[in-house]
């Protein structure tokens, strides 16, 4: 069970960080521009 949570909260955790590097990303080309 607390795995099971524990592997949930890895994942948001991870797909947050990938959403905020999209962005810094984005916001970067967007200044390059």
């Amino acid at each position: 069970m607390i795995k099971m949570v524990n592997r949930n909260v890895n994942y948001l955790l991870i797909r947050e960080g990938a959403v905020s590097l999209q962005i810094l990303i984005n916001k970067r080309i967007i200044d390059k521009d």
